[in-house]
C-alpha cells in the first residue's frame, strides 16, 4: 500500500511537467506550422490572377519544352523582352505538377498562351504552389528564430510572418518574390547553423546552403549575391575565432568545404534557367548586370499624393513604404530590438546577429546607394522581411526574458496581443485583400488611399469580375455585352467568360465601344481620390478594402 501511494504521490509530482512539455513552446510551433501549412493552400483558391502571372506561366511551359528537348527547343530565350535573364523554376515547377495531375508534362509544354483561359485548375495549381513556397518562407523564418533564440522566439516569428498581412497576401500568388523569399529564408537558416558549427559544419547544413543558392538562383539571377554573402560571414567567423583561439583551424581547410558548395549551389542554379545553362560563365554575369543597369518598367506610380514617373521616386521610397505597410507588431521590434540589443550581443554570438542584420539593410542600402529602379511598393524586397522577422522574433523574446516581475510580463503579452490582433483583425475583414494593407500609422487603407499604391497588381479584378457577373445577371436581358478592363486580360477574362459564356467580348481599346468598364486605383492621381469622385454614381459594383474603394465596375451612361 505504501508502495502504490509513493506511485502515485510520483506521478503527481510529474502531472505538471508532462502537461507543460505537451503545452510547451516546441508544441506551440509546431501547431503553428501545421495550422499555417494547411491553410495557406486552402485560402490560395480565394485570390485573383495577377498581371504578371500570364507572361510568366507561359515562360515556364517552354522552360519546360527547353529541358524536354535537351536544350534543343530554345524559345523560352526569344519570349518577352527581359524572361530569359530570370530562372524558371517555379514557373516550370507548376507546370510539371498540372502535368502530372491534370494532363501530361509533355503535352502542358506545347500549350498556347490562350491555354491559360481553358485549362481548368491552371491558376488554382499554380496559387496551391506559390502557397506552399510562402509556408516554406514561414517556417524556414521560425525555425531560424528558434536556433538562435529558442522554441519561444520560433514560435513568436512564425505568429509575425502569419499575421503580416502583405506577405501572406503575396505568398498567394506574386511568382517571382515570394519563392525568392523563400529561398533567401533557406539560405538563412543553414548559414546560421554553418556560422555556430564552424569549423566542422555536417553535410545536412552544407547541403542546405547549396540548396538555399540554387534555388534562388533559379529564380532570379540576384541569387548569385548569397554566395557572397556566404565567403563573407565564413571569413569573419574564422577572424573572430582566431582572435579567440589563435591556430584552431585554418581558412584554407574552410575554403575546402565552401568550395563545393559554391559550385553546387551556382550550376544547380542553372539546371531552370535556359539562358544561363547554355554558356554558364558569362550569361549569369551579363544577366546580373542587365538588372544592375535595369531602368524599370514604363509607368506612373502615386507616391505621397505625387504621381511619379518609375526611376523618379525620393531615395527614402523603399524604407518608407515598409515603415508604413508592416504590421505595428514589427514596427514596435525596432525600438524593442534597441532596448535589448546589448543583451542579444551578449547571449547570442555576435556575428550571427551581423549577418542577419545584413542580410535586411544591406540590399535596401545598396540599392538605396545606386538608386535602383523601385515601383509597386517594395515587392521587390520581400527577401528581406524574413530575417526582419528574426531580427523582431529575437527582440521581443529578450524583452520577455528581461522582464523580471509577473506584472511586468503580463503587461508585456498583453501589449504584444494587442499589436497582433490589429493585422488580424484586418485580414478578416478584407480577405482577400491583405496586399492593400495599410498600418495605423498613415490610418490604414483610408488615410493612404489618396497617397499611395492600393492594388497595384490587379488581385481585385477577380472580385470585381465575379461582383459584374452576379450583377449583370440579375438586372441585364441576356444578349452580347463589351466590357474593358484595367491590367492585363487574364487577371478577368477567365471569371467573366466562366460566368457569361459567348456575352462577353473580353477587352475594346475603342473609348466609345465599352458598355461596362472594371477600373483600378491605379493611375488615379491624388485628387480624384480624395475628393470621391470615383467611382461615382455611374459604379455598379465596388470592391472595398477598410471601406475605401480600390475596384469598380462602371457602367457607361447609366440611367
Amino acid at each position: 500500500m505504501q508502495l502504490k501511494l509513493s506511485k502515485i504521490a510520483f506521478h503527481q509530482k510529474k502531472l505538471p511537467a508532462i502537461i507543460f512539455n505537451i503545452f510547451s513552446w516546441k508544441f506551440s510551433f509546431w501547431a503553428v506550422a501545421s495550422f499555417a501549412a494547411a491553410i495557406l493552400p486552402l485560402f490560395s483558391f480565394d485570390y485573383g490572377i495577377i498581371w504578371d502571372e500570364w507572361i510568366q506561366s507561359h515562360y515556364g511551359k517552354l522552360v519546360l519544352k527547353f529541358i524536354l528537348s535537351g536544350g534543343h527547343d530554345q524559345s523560352a530565350l526569344k519570349f518577352g523582352e527581359t524572361m530569359y535573364l530570370y530562372g524558371g523554376l517555379f514557373d516550370a515547377l507548376t507546370a510539371g505538377v498540372y502535368g502530372i495531375i491534370f494532363d501530361s508534362i509533355q503535352h502542358v509544354s506545347q500549350y498556347s498562351l490562350l491555354n491559360d483561359f481553358t485549362q481548368p485548375h491552371w491558376h488554382d495549381t499554380r496559387h496551391v504552389i506559390n502557397a506552399l513556397f510562402g509556408f516554406t518562407a514561414i517556417l524556414f523564418t521560425g525555425l531560424s528564430a528558434r536556433k538562435i533564440g529558442g522554441w519561444r522566439a520560433g514560435t513568436l516569428a512564425l505568429l509575425f510572418m502569419l499575421l503580416s498581412p502583405r506577405f501572406l497576401g503575396n505568398s498567394m500568388n506574386n511568382p517571382k518574390d515570394i519563392p525568392f523569399a523563400t529561398a533567401a529564408a533557406i539560405f538563412i537558416y543553414f548559414t546560421i547553423k554553418l556560422l555556430k558549427e564552424i569549423p566542422t559544419p555536417s553535410f545536412k547544413t552544407l547541403l542546405g546552403i547549396a540548396i538555399g543558392i540554387a534555388l534562388a538562383i533559379n529564380i532570379k539571377v540576384g541569387g548569385i549575391l548569397f554566395l557572397c554573402y556566404v565567403w563573407l560571414f565564413t571569413g569573419l567567423i574564422w577572424i573572430y575565432r582566431l582572435k579567440a583561439a589563435p591556430r584552431t583551424f585554418s581558412f584554407l581547410k574552410l575554403s575546402r568545404i565552401l568550395i563545393p558548395v559554391s559550385l553546387i549551389g551556382y550550376f544547380g542554379g542553372l539546371l531552370f534557367w535556359p539562358y544561363g545553362l547554355l554558356d554558364p560563365f558569362h550569361h549569369p554575369l551579363q544577366a546580373l548586370k542587365a538588372f544592375s543597369n535595369f531602368s524599370g518598367a514604363e509607368g506612373k506610380l502615386l507616391f505621397e499624393g505625387i504621381i511619379y514617373n518609375h526611376g523618379q521616386t525620393p531615395w527614402y521610397y523603399l524604407p518608407k513604404w515598409i515603415l508604413i505597410s508592416s504590421p505595428l507588431f514589427l514596427i514596435s521590434s525596432i525600438f524593442v530590438f534597441f532596448f535589448t540589443s546589448k543583451t542579444l550581443f551578449k547571449k547570442v554570438t555576435p556575428i550571427t546577429l551581423v549577418f542577419i542584420l545584413f542580410c535586411v539593410f544591406f540590399p535596401l542600402t545598396y540599392a538605396i546607394l545606386v538608386k535602383s529602379i523601385v515601383y509597386d511598393g517594395w515587392r521587390h524586397f520581400l527577401f528581406v522581411y524574413p530575417p526582419l522577422v528574426i531580427l523582431a522574433a529575437l527582440a521581443w523574446n529578450t524583452f520577455f526574458e528581461k522582464a523580471d516581475s509577473f506584472l511586468k510580463k503580463s503587461t508585456l503579452q498583453v501589449v504584444l496581443f494587442l499589436l497582433l490582433m490589429e493585422p488580424f483583425c484586418w485580414m478578416v475583414r478584407n480577405h482577400p485583400n491583405e496586399t492593400v494593407y495599410f498600418n495605423p500609422l498613415v490610418g490604414g487603407v483610408r488615410g493612404a488611399q489618396s497617397q499611395y499604391e492600393t492594388d497595384y497588381w490587379g488581385n481585385c479584378l477577380r472580385q470585381a469580375s465575379e461582383g459584374f457577373v452576379d450583377y449583370y445577371k440579375t438586372h441585364s436581358q441576356p444578349q452580347p455585352v463589351v466590357v474593358r478592363s484595367d491590367g492585363e486580360l487574364i487577371s478577368t477574362a477567365p471569371y467573366l467568360l466562366k460566368g457569361l459564356g459567348s456575352f462577353y467580348v473580353p477587352y475594346a481599346e475603342g473609348k466609345n465601344e465599352w458598355k461596362y468598364s472594371i477600373e483600378m486605383t491605379r493611375g488615379k492621381d491624388s485628387e480624384t481620390l480624395k475628393s470621391g469622385a470615383w467611382p461615382g454614381p455611374n459604379a455598379v459594383y465596388v470592391v472595398r478594402a477598410d471601406q475605401s474603394p480600390i475596384c469598380a465596375v462602371i457602367e457607361r451612361n447609366r440611367t
